[in-house]
């Protein structure tokens, strides 16, 4: 996430290199943001004026535990009750058309708000304050600003109004004396095995955040010296061991953050005289969000956004992995080592992913056990050496050292090895998975044999994955029946005595257990928490046990909106990175080759289809760098400024410059009438943007009251803050 503070006056770009190259820059590129955000209102018909915060409104919680069940009669309550209040607080972003995204839990179409609400377990009809729609807001204070607690008790209530109409004390449906159940355990009942099967003999600092508690994550790895990492605000401890790296306030320094001198031994142990020459970076996370670029920092060794060892990272949906060497120079970046950018790897859930690197093979990337397609068939810069790295880099997590690419997202394991695993080896940690686990054997030797003759179990291992959810997986069934001939169909798991809807993995097993022991599937199941680890029960639920069977007849679902036919081809596409640069150069008359080196920077960061809907917040960030880039360029030459805006007063202080409306307009006509057009029907009009130019240009001449507060070069500045507003607006890139 790329940002820049009111006081910052430089604007830094991932090279090193300024992104404007006057020395005083006083305007924040978050107003030149907002401004190319309204201009895109109104070039999409949104109209011009109004208050410019209005731009952002629209926010709301995604995800949770809990659900209900099909039919008439709930969609009819859901209808009464949740579906207004999070229409109304959610809808902005989360109805189909939201920038959110999924999951569209605020829906136009009622029956697919609902299925959707269900089929994410977002809401607990049981225990409604327990709802991931709540607990959202309460835990992570996502998006509701100082209004986080107002709006969850609202959904609370909401969907407490909800369970009574329905008469629903859960998700799904509840356990009767028909239903074939094994015994009932607690998390408590189960013998604890983390890390079990995990390849661990060679890290070197290693992460578990067990601590759960305090400021510290604590290195575990046994080798001094310990490298523990200091946890900055809003990074909050996750239940199930871990940290959630949040940024409420958009203040962007978050991070979890090493020792100069303890970071040391990473160089020392990997890249030094003695080192090995090669190492692996590995980490379990859940990613935040999709749109943060920079690349954001989820895992780094460096000084600061130019100059690193080694840099996990993220841009918006697929990873980037920087390794200094002889071959990549100080920033690792030339090139870069990413998965496809047009595959996806990177998502919004659980994923295992290692970076690794040795000086034959270079670098690639594993994502859950596999090896993802790059955008070049292998690393092109090897064979390397990393003898270069620098041993005064600083190892931290989830940001960079000066705080200006803030990650976003959960933690649950990161460590570093001090050799690069094998494919198998990767593949083995995948499956151990992270986590303090629990191994439940449920017994189901009443179930097997009436005599009480043998003992039978099938166990499972169990953890937590965050505060609203567990992890179970690894059945396997255990008997000392002499010829076991077990037949197993259908395992759901009930907690506390109900069954939830959704995420039942195990509901497709049908084997017969020949053997003992004996794995059921290698499937793992999401469950959603109820109490909580301390009180939530859990029972396995069969439709065949042996020679037992109940036949489950699943519920009809819910209607939902017909989406076999494709919506109509948008009138309107979006230019590409080509056309957008192409563009700003023959709107501004600046040579290509002046900004080519910022272009080269950005180009993941622009646009690279021309679907609208594929346009996400990193382009709008990196459309406004290269924006700034142009008109800094136009307006710092004498000849290219005096061809666009003619005899504006550029030499002179504030005051006299934008003395009068006369003199403004010349700067807004001109870059309307040579930008955006006249007299076109699908843009929009001098009327809709003369107010949001003038309220920009308010904003940036505030306290300007005397011409020694602010000289020509301001002038120029605010000129220049204008021109990107527009060249980086709707009014530009849509086509």
């Amino acid at each position: 996430m790329i940002k820049q503070t009111k006081n910052s006056k430089i604007l830094k770009a991932e090279n090193g290199q300024s992104c404007i190259s006057s020395d005083v820059q006083p305007f924040s590129l978050s107003r030149v943001l907002v401004m190319a955000a309204a201009l895109t209102l109104a070039a999409c018909g949104g109209g011009g004026g109004g208050d410019l915060t209005a731009v952002n409104a629209g926010t709301g919680g995604t995800g949770g535990t809990g659900g209900g069940t099909g039919g008439v009669a709930t969609q009819t309550a859901f209808e009464t009750t949740l579906y207004p209040v999070v229409v109304n607080r959610c809808g902005g972003c989360h109805a189909s058309q939201g920038p959110g995204g999924t999951p569209d839990f605020a829906h136009e179409t009622v029956a697919t708000a609902l299925s959707v609400v269900e089929s994410n377990t977002l809401a607990n009809l049981g225990n409604p304050a327990n709802s991931r729609l709540v607990t959202k807001l309460t835990l992570e204070l996502h998006r509701c600003g100082t209004d986080c607690q107002a709006w969850a008790d609202e959904i609370r209530l909401a969907i407490e109004a909800w369970s009574g109409l329905v008469g629903d004390t859960g998700s799904g449906s509840g356990v009767t004396g028909a239903d074939i159940v094994s015994s009932a355990l607690t998390l408590a009942d189960g013998a604890q095995n983390a890390g079990a099967g995990r390849v661990e003999n060679s890290i070197i600092a290693k992460y578990e955040f067990k601590a759960g508690t305090g400021t510290t994550a604590f290195d575990t790895s046994g080798v001094a010296p310990a490298l523990n990492l200091e946890l900055s605000v809003d990074v909050n401890w996750v239940e199930g061991q871990g940290i959630d790296i949040t940024d409420p306030n958009n203040a962007g320094v978050s991070k979890a953050v090493g020792t100069q001198a303890d970071s040391k031994k990473l160089y020392d142990m990997i890249a030094g005289p003695a080192g090995s020459k090669e190492y692996t970076i590995e980490a379990w996370i859940i990613n935040a969000a999709t749109d943060l670029a920079g690349p954001a920092r989820i895992v780094s060794y460096s000084q600061d956004s130019a100059n690193r060892n080694f840099t996990m990272g993220q841009v918006t949906d697929y990873y980037n992995f920087r390794n200094r060497s002889d071959l990549t120079g100080n920033n690792g970046s030339n090139p870069a080592l990413e998965t496809d950018n047009n595959a996806a790897d990177l998502k919004t859930e659980l994923q295992h992913v290692v970076f690794t690197f040795d000086p034959v093979n270079g670098r690639n990337i594993y994502i859950n056990g596999g090896k993802p397609a790059y955008d070049v068939a292998s690393d092109p810069s090897v064979p390397a050496d990393i003898s270069n790295w620098n041993e005064n880099y600083t190892f931290l997590l989830g940001n960079e050292v000066n705080v200006d690419r803030q990650w976003l997202g959960k933690m649950f394991f990161v460590a570093i090895h001090d050799r690069a695993l094998t494919p198998a080896e990767i593949l083995q940690n995948t499956l151990a998975g992270t986590g303090e686990k629990f191994s439940l054997q449920f017994d189901v030797s009443a179930l097997l044999d009436a005599t009480g003759a043998t003992t039978s179990t099938i166990s499972m291992d169990v953890s937590e994955l965050d505060a609203f959810s567990y992890v179970f997986g690894t059945p396997v069934l255990t008997t000392d029946m002499a010829v076991p001939n077990v037949p197993v169909k259908n395992i759901r798991i009930a907690v506390n005595g109900n069954i939830p809807a959704t995420a039942q993995a195990f509901r497709n097993v049908d084997v017969t257990a020949t053997s003992s022991p004996m794995e059921l599937s290698r499937l793992g199941a999401v469950i959603p928490k109820d109490m909580g680890p301390e009180s939530d029960q859990f029972s396995l639920v069969f439709e065949v046990l042996g020679n037992n069977t109940n036949v489950v007849i699943e519920a009809v679902p819910v209607a939902v909106t017909d989406t076999s036919v494709n919506d109509p081809s948008p009138e309107h596409g979006l230019r590409t990175f080509e056309q957008i640069n192409n563009t700003m150069a023959t709107l501004t008359g600046v040579s290509k080759n002046v900004t080519s080196a910022t272009f080269n920077g950005l180009r993941q960061q622009l646009p690279g289809a021309p679907n609208l809907g594929s346009f996400v917040s990193a382009h709008q960030v990196g459309v406004a760098k290269l924006s700034l880039e142009y008109c800094d360029a136009l307006v710092e030459s004498g000849s290219l400024r005096t061809a666009f805006f003619g005899s504006f007063e550029f030499n002179s202080a504030v005051t006299t410059a934008f003395s009068n409306q006369t003199k403004r307009n010349i700067i807004i006509n001109n870059l309307v009438n040579k930008m955006v057009g006249t007299n076109l029907d699908s843009q929009p009009t001098m009327a809709d943007i003369q107010p949001e130019l003038d309220m920009l240009i308010d904003q940036l001449t505030l306290g300007c009251n005397v011409a020694a507060d602010c000289d020509a070069a301001r002038t120029r500045t605010v000129v220049k803050a204008a021109c990107a507003a527009v060249l980086g607006s709707a009014a530009v890139l849509i086509q």
